[in-house]
């Protein structure tokens, strides 16, 4: 229900440990699957009462972010960092891949590439809640490095390569098996 879902955030922010590391780091959030619903969620999806759309809303009074779902910060001049949303503006899981299947939506993916060439930083890092390059399981069809989403994975790792081949990196926050890929076409580099 939405209630235990806000009871679940709350009991989260009361651990002490957490507490204690608010008070004193400051942080950047993204939003996943878990974050919003459940394992693999999207639009559409329910778990028990709780609503994907009503999961969404709960986040964003949750975590402390800002307007903007997705966002770039520069520290100094040789870093800047991207914040990418893989929540808000994708496609169906389950609808078939193909140029108008997204995890980004159009408007995310135009700002992404603008901001990108626009940026003179000599290191970029991509800060992402699900992988660009993999391998994720067979059994899985939520993220970029999937069969699923596998277009518009590709579109955004081979603009990368013709864009900033040498200097982003990806961050993922939803790897658990894994430390460091590297694309085999493109090159990137995911962490």
């Amino acid at each position: 229900t939405p209630e235990l879902a806000r009871l679940h955030w709350q009991r989260m922010f009361s651990l002490p440990r957490l507490t204690e590391t608010l008070r004193n780091v400051s942080t950047y959030w993204l939003k996943d699957d878990h974050d919003t619903l459940n394992n693999d969620s999207g639009p559409g999806a329910t778990y028990g009462e709780l609503t994907f759309a009503e999961g969404q809303k709960i986040f964003r009074q949750q975590a402390p972010m800002g307007d903007a779902s997705y966002r770039t910060f520069r520290w100094g001049r040789d870093l800047q960092l991207w914040f990418t949303d893989g929540r808000d503006f994708r496609s169906p899981n389950r609808m078939p891949d193909g140029h108008e299947k997204t995890i980004w939506g159009t408007e995310q993916k135009a700002w992404f590439k603008r901001t990108v060439l626009e940026s003179d930083a000599t290191w970029k890092v991509l800060i992402s809640p699900t992988p660009l390059v993999g391998p994720d399981r067979g059994n899985k069809n939520d993220n970029h490095s999937n069969a699923g989403f596998a277009h518009e994975g590709n579109e955004i790792r081979e603009w990368l390569k013709v864009n900033v081949p040498n200097n982003l990196f990806v961050v993922c926050g939803d790897r658990h098996w894994q430390y460091h890929s590297v694309h085999p076409t493109s090159g990137l580099h995911e962490f």
